[in-house]
């Protein structure tokens, strides 16, 4: 399976467009492009949406996945996502915040995990 940096480089030359065109669909610089297809870095995962959408394909075909199935395409929005967990997981908040929960010796493993996640999604909202 090829590098999702070499993946995109061929991705984006088979849809006839060059770095500047992607780099102006996505609203990023050209040297972010670059970056992405020399493999120095990589695309924020709530970018590959737009990403996908930019080159006409799939986020699957884009990760070099199996394109079965559903496939998701346009932009990911992490605050709307850490939303959605937060209102799932508020009821259970809510009661881990009732509990006592110490470093040393929690309540009970799930306690103060679901207490690190909510403060941890509160953060990022």
């Amino acid at each position: 399976m090829p590098k999702f940096c070499d993946r995109l480089k061929n991705l984006r030359k088979s849809a006839n467009v060059t770095q500047g065109e992607l780099a102006e669909r996505m609203n990023v610089h050209p040297q972010t492009i670059s970056r992405w297809e020399r493999g120095i870095t990589e695309p924020d995962v709530a970018q590959l949406g737009e990403l996908a959408e930019a080159l006409g394909i799939s986020v699957e075909r884009l990760l070099g996945c199996d394109e079965t199935g559903e496939s998701y395409t346009g932009a990911f929005s992490a605050r709307a996502l850490g939303a959605m967990i937060y209102s799932l997981l508020l009821p259970t908040a809510a009661r881990c915040r009732r509990l006592p929960c110490s470093t040393s010796i929690p309540s009970t493993p799930s306690d103060c995990a679901v207490r690190q996640a909510v403060s941890t999604v509160t953060i990022s909202v």
